[in-house]
């Protein structure tokens, strides 16, 4: 420590030797870190900075200064500039720290799964909603569209749809078809499950199911276990494309729904892929045949950009569309083929699904 002055006074001489022990103790301390890495420096702070936190001072010039010794010359000339630098310091720390974690929750929002066709994994858990026991649509469907006839459900997604038609109306065939192999076997699972419920209900004489999922589907339907359990046996799930699939016998469906699946058709194959849809269900439904569709308002397909980060080619699809949802039900009348269409008005929904259906028939 340099030498004091006699003609100090006492006050001065105190003041004097604490900041020559400042002035020291940060010399020290950079004299050990000139010969760290970056990463080892800051953590060297740190450490002295839990160690020296009531004396904010030596921190802040610790901070303040070149990682050089001769760098702290001068850097401390009383106590107040060096609190005054190290409340400063601190205040840009806490920006940098909220700054850091707006990047980290940026990072954490791109690399999001992106369900680019509207295959969600959890959708009828916000669709139907947690007020909702069942979903609306089933209450405007009508028995006779279904029971008896051969279906198919287009983005059947997990299946819950599929096999609530199966289990109310008691069809004669129905397949859900879906473009996400996960989702395809979630419902086969969920076939399987209920499958099992039921049969062990049959075979106890009507012993209540115990699995909360089957309840809740046995509860959508007026049937018997018995007669609900040989509908589940024609109920399958299959993994396919149908827009660019084009298998299926002319004539081999007599109910086709498409629920809240055009928008995502559309995004992803344009006006021509949408186009190629209408036309196959057309193709595969029997005279009198009826299709089902649940079309998604233009704004949603706007929103779904904005939440999800979509890939390239989705995103320079979009402003090339040129139909509106507004123009299917034209399109499907006076150019696909469809007779006539009837308006479903849903109730109570979950919101942002309170969406109209279109009933057409061949």
């Amino acid at each position: 420590m340099r030498g004091l002055s006699a003609a100090q006074n006492p006050e001065q001489i105190q003041r004097s030797a604490w900041v020559e022990m400042k002035r020291e103790s940060c010399a020290f301390s950079f004299s050990i870190l000139s010969g760290f890495s970056l990463g080892e420096e800051y953590t060297y702070i740190s450490r002295l900075y839990l160690r020296c936190r009531e004396d904010l001072s030596t921190v802040a010039c610790l901070l303040s200064v070149n990682t050089t010794a001769t760098s702290t010359k001068g850097t401390v000339a009383d106590g107040a500039p060096c609190e005054r630098e190290a409340e400063g310091k601190d205040k840009q720390d806490n920006h940098d720290v909220h700054k850091d974690k707006d990047i980290a929750r940026s990072k954490q929002r791109k690399q999001r799964r992106c369900f680019r066709y509207g295959n969600y994994s959890s959708y009828y858990g916000y669709r139907i909603g947690s007020a909702l026991e069942d979903d609306p649509r089933l209450s405007v469907f009508e028995r006779h569209w279904f029971e008896g006839r051969r279906c198919i459900d287009i983005g059947c997604n997990d299946g819950l749809i599929t096999l609530s038609v199966a289990m109310r109306f008691l069809c004669s065939s129905i397949q859900g078809i879906d473009i996400d192999p996960s989702l395809i076997r979630k419902a086969q699972r969920s076939l399987g499950m209920v499958q099992q419920d039921l049969a062990s209900s049959v075979r106890d004489e009507g012993t209540t199911v115990r699995n909360a999922s089957t309840q809740g589907l046995m509860r959508q339907s007026e049937n018997c276990p018995k007669a609900t359990l040989a509908a589940l046996h024609n109920v399958t799930f299959r993994h396919e494309n149908f827009v660019q699939v084009d298998e299926g016998e002319e004539g081999s469906v007599d109910m086709a729904l498409c629920l809240s699946v055009s928008k995502w058709i559309h995004l992803n194959f344009g006006d021509v892929g949408l186009r190629m849809l209408f036309d196959k269900v057309y193709k595969l439904l029997s005279p009198g045949g009826l299709f089902l569709l649940e079309p998604q308002p233009w704004k949603s397909y706007k929103q779904a950009m904005r939440k999800q980060d979509m890939p390239t080619e989705v995103r320079e699809l979009l402003p090339q569309l040129k139909l509106r949802p507004d123009h299917f039900q034209k399109l499907l009348l006076q150019e696909v083929g469809f007779s006539e269409v009837t308006k479903l008005q849903v109730g109570e929904s979950a919101e942002g699904f309170n969406r109209p259906l279109l009933l057409f028939r061949k």
